[in-house]
């Protein structure tokens, strides 16, 4: 996989063939761009700006080329952008470039519900739509078909994302995917946002197997994702396959309390918890400016591809805990001391806050230090700033103490002691933090132990009110505060909601378990991947889709025809592959991938194992932000 989406990415870097070239990313393909870090290259080709895709985007006079990377279908509103910075360039542009990852083909064959359903999607047609407005001296415009360009990001965590698709875990909501007969629903009958991702997702998978060489059966858990395995398995495989190839994807929402949780298994969770993602769809998260380091150094990122000290102490992160991470980046950071020759007071031995601030503060008087060290000072800096985040251990405390009084038979419901929190005269949570806990906890359990009754969900209510009730009339409300105080009464529908997603289930309905009156969470993607891994018989709730058609019969046999029923004989993954891609639609945490990674080692998981996501969960804001739309 690897060597493919690297190919991808040499052939967008050839589209840059001028120097003083302006380079246009949407979101999806700067999120590509950071993980891939592409960034010194294309600049070392000529690219002289970098541009958010936006109308309000205004380019440099000099500049001779515009390269544009979309990570989606080139729309109406797409068009209209880019005849806008067209129109704004000076008048030196001689070469205008779009790229996009989905093939004329794929344009014209779906259906896109716009207002007047005109929609033109021949490249030509496009193409021409943009020559119009150009200026005479513009020799060229072009539209080019990469596939998987902005669409499959291999980060440096040896996890891979799918940026363009990260506003799937609200889709995992949609109320078609709930109903009774929703099985026997053909993907035409649900809403059209939901299924252009579906189509877009399964086309990128497709083009990803067919470079793979692969034929594959798809599995699903989940509303959504069968969506997507049945799609995609309706696809015919590859004619030259020489491998078999499972994908297993796997709804996010059936378990909130993953992202939600502050859990100390690793410390990445803590990591990225304690800091605002780059920007509100990233998968990275930034690095604040009250650093260690600051003004030394200014404001940055978690994740810097291409830098191999940096990427081993954030992979660490990734496998330990807390105390082994502070040990390890207290030595790395009086390593650096002893290769720049920085001067420090006193001999240090033990790691702690105090010493590391007496550090930095010797290291911020040695320019050159800073300067070839910057991106693992940086991590350094916010691994102590996030261990001294008090917020992660109270929320931790809190969660621990609601959790133990679940195997009480007398203990209150879960809303009654968040209602407590939230009366209590000591209490300090924020919005966000009590978001967290209720999503959290309405996922881990059913609805009936979140609420006694009728009249406990009135006293929710009404505490939310009068706590954020200040912050309502102010009119300056975050995405938490609003999910609180806009409609109480819809928020404890939804809440409703997110603890009914796995009642369809049978074998992973529980996320929860009590053994002799302790109980202990233990995620649904653990419980999944350690009865795929074992391999020993099928899953009750796992569906599988084959492909058909004559090339599978002859590869597989005649059971290649199976239908797509949960469980059955073929309901095995890991069964004969030679790779298995684990994909969460909707986001994966952290401390999920350490777990996915440390279940495969555990059984000894003959094939090779690729872990992907739609998103990397960053931040709870990230889940609570969306969860505001959906309540809305």
């Amino acid at each position: 996989m690897e060597e493919v989406l690297s190919s991808q990415l040499e052939e967008v870097l050839s589209c840059v063939t001028a120097a003083n070239t302006a380079l246009v990313v949407d979101d999806g393909s700067a999120e590509l761009l950071h993980w891939s870090a592409s960034l010194q290259t294309l600049l070392a080709r000529g690219v002289s700006d970098i541009k958010p895709f936006s109308s309000f985007s205004a380019l440099s006079t000099h500049t001779s080329g515009i390269l544009f990377l979309l990570s989606s279908l080139i729309q109406d509103q797409h068009l209209r952008v880019v005849i806008d910075m067209v129109q704004s360039g000076g008048s030196d542009i001689r070469h205008v470039t779009i790229v996009t990852p989905y093939s004329e083909n794929f344009h014209t064959s779906v259906e896109l519900e716009t207002h007047k359903r005109t929609q033109v999607t021949r490249f030509e047609d496009l193409q021409a739509q943009v020559r119009r407005v150009c200026a005479p001296e513009v020799k060229r415009v072009l539209i080019r078909h990469i596939p998987l360009f902005a669409c499959m990001a291999q980060t440096n965590l040896r996890l891979f994302l799918a940026p363009g698709f990260h506003r799937m875990f609200s889709m995992c909501f949609q109320p078609t995917l709930h109903l009774p007969d929703a099985a026997s629903v053909p993907l035409e009958q649900h809403p059209a946002g939901v299924q252009l991702a579906v189509k877009q997702l399964c086309g990128v998978f497709w083009r990803l197997l067919v470079e793979m060489n692969a034929a594959f059966t798809c599995f699903s858990l989940g509303p959504l994702s069968r969506l997507i395995a049945t799609r995609l398995a309706s696809i015919p495989p590859p004619k030259t396959a020489h491998h078999q190839l499972s994908l297993l994807f796997i709804d996010r929402s059936l378990d909130l309390t993953a992202p939600l949780h502050h859990s100390d298994k690793c410390f990445a969770d803590q990591l990225f918890k304690s800091f605002s993602p780059v920007t509100p769809d990233s998968n990275d998260a930034s690095v604040p400016v009250d650093s260690l380091l600051m003004p030394h150094i200014s404001p940055g990122c978690l994740a810097h591809p291409g830098h191999e000290p940096h990427e081993n102490l954030m992979r660490r992160c990734f496998a330990r805990k807390r105390r082994e991470i502070l040990t390890a980046s207290f030595r790395q950071l009086l390593d650096i001391c002893v290769k720049e020759d920085v001067q420090l007071p006193e001999k240090f031995s033990k790691p702690d806050f105090s010493s590391v601030k007496t550090i930095f503060s010797c290291l911020a008087q040695n320019r050159q230090a800073l300067k070839t060290h910057g991106e693992i000072i940086e991590l350094i800096s916010a691994i102590w700033l996030a261990a001294q985040n008090t917020s992660f251990d109270k929320m931790q405390a809190i969660e621990k103490s609601i959790l133990q009084s679940l195997g009480d038979d007398d203990s209150p419901s879960i809303a009654s002691q968040i209602i407590s929190l939230l009366q209590g005269d000591a209490n300090d949570l924020d919005a966000s933090e009590i978001c967290a806990l209720l999503i959290s906890f309405s996922s881990l359990v059913n609805s009936d132990e979140m609420f006694s009754s009728r009249t406990e969900e009135k006293q929710l209510i009404n505490a939310l009110s009068s706590k954020f009730k200040n912050s309502s009339a102010s009119g300056d409300e975050d995405s938490s505060e609003c999910l609180l105080t806009k409609s109480p009464a819809d928020l404890v529908e939804f809440l409703k909601r997110v603890s009914s997603m796995r009642k369809s289930l049978t074998q992973y309905q529980n996320v929860l378990s009590v053994q002799d009156t302790v109980p202990t969470y233990r995620p649904l993607l653990e419980q999944v991947c350690n009865d795929v891994f074992l391999n020993e018989s099928p899953s009750a709730d796992i569906e599988c889709n084959s492909n058909s058609g004559l090339h599978g019969l002859l590869k597989t046999g005649f059971s290649y025809f199976m239908p797509a029923v949960p469980g059955g004989s073929k309901a095995r993954p890991a069964a004969d592959c030679s790779t298995l891609i684990v994909f969460v639609v909707g986001g994966i945490t952290p401390g999920e991938v350490k777990i996915v990674k440390d279940l495969a080692n555990k059984h000894g998981l003959k094939c090779t194992l690729y872990i992907g996501a739609t998103s990397l969960i960053s931040s709870h804001e990230t889940i609570i932000s969306q969860c505001a739309t959906l309540v809305q």
